[in-house]
């Protein structure tokens, strides 16, 4: 049985009695594949390049920080170099679930990019909504594409879909989504640090009015304060102690409008190099491979087969 079975054998077995049968079947076989080839969804594919202008955050913070520091303000000495990463900022959860939420026209239908895709699935018996829009967020990160070009600094941000319009669309909304969320988080940094200057001003504030008021009730008091060398002196120690809180209250209030005035010259901004745009090429499966996998499960089955019977005779 084993000299009957070996490799020679079986080829000239497989040559002289099945060859032209094992033709017909791959033939037979590559014809479907190639039509169920036509019918696969084919996707398109949008990017964008664009560049970050601006110093980098720790540069922003650090510059802020220092003027901060000058009127007695500390701020917290972390680092934020991930703050306006673009990349960071495209993958963060609520960028990708206000894109997946936002209503839009899909083929023709008002849906959302989510729901669009839940409701051609099969197989979501058993998930919570907070599963399937996770499902979602992964779906989108995988069809999201992002190149960093390190010594130019420019991103290309891409994105494919079944449909040009909707690979167009996302990447607009993602452009849209950067620039409110760096400009949203500088005004909210800006607001916060104001906050902190206010503080300040109105408590430097209310001890220079307690010191004028210390000063102008020893005035009334004390009229003739200049023939009495120690009412001199008195007097003297309360104009000083107005003259520096005053000198504190006017630093803050300096201090208070560079910092603004830095942070808003230094907010980054995002310099669109080329807008978005749909690549002509259209993308879809490696016919070449769908047929190597597919020809060569069918030749394995054969032989599979094959083999079988010879071992039953």
């Amino acid at each position: 049985m084993s000299n009957k079975l070996s490799f020679q054998y079986v080829v000239n077995d497989i040559i002289k009695n099945h060859f032209f049968n094992l033709i017909k079947i791959n033939l037979f076989f590559a014809l479907i594949i190639f039509i169920v080839y036509t019918f696969l969804p084919k996707t398109y594919y949008a990017d964008t390049s664009l560049t970050q202008s601006g110093n980098s955050a720790d540069s922003i913070l650090g510059n802020t920080r220092s003027l901060a520091n000058t009127v007695g303000i500390n701020l917290p000495n972390n680092s934020f170099s991930d703050f306006f990463y673009i990349p960071n900022i495209i993958y963060s959860k609520s960028c990708i679930e206000s894109i997946l939420l936002k209503t839009r026209d899909i083929n023709g239908e008002a849906t959302s990019l989510h729901d669009f895709w839940t409701n051609k699935r099969i197989l979501i018996s058993g998930k919570s909504e907070r599963q399937l829009l996770y499902d979602s967020i992964i779906k989108f990160e995988e069809r999201i594409i992002i190149d960093e070009d390190f010594k130019s600094g420019m991103f290309t941000i891409g994105f494919h879909s079944n449909y040009e319009e909707l690979s167009l669309e996302i990447i607009e909304d993602l452009i849209k989504y950067i620039n409110n969320f760096i400009n949203d988080t500088a005004s909210e940094k800006s607001s916060s640090l104001s906050k902190l200057y206010n503080q300040k001003l109105v408590a430097y504030q209310e001890k220079l009015t307690l010191s004028e008021e210390n000063l102008k009730n020893f005035a009334e008091k004390n009229k003739n304060y200049q023939n009495s060398p120690e009412l001199l002196i008195e007097f003297e120690r309360l104009n000083r102690q107005v003259i520096l809180e005053n000198d504190r209250y006017l630093s803050v209030f300096v201090q208070n409008t560079l910092a603004e005035i830095e942070e808003e010259k230094n907010v980054p901004k995002i310099n669109i190099l080329s807008k978005p745009y749909i690549h002509p090429k259209v993308y879809s499966p490696d016919l070449f491979l769908i047929l190597f996998v597919g020809l060569s499960i069918v030749n394995v089955s054969f032989l599979t087969i094959y083999f079988t019977r010879k071992q039953i005779d």
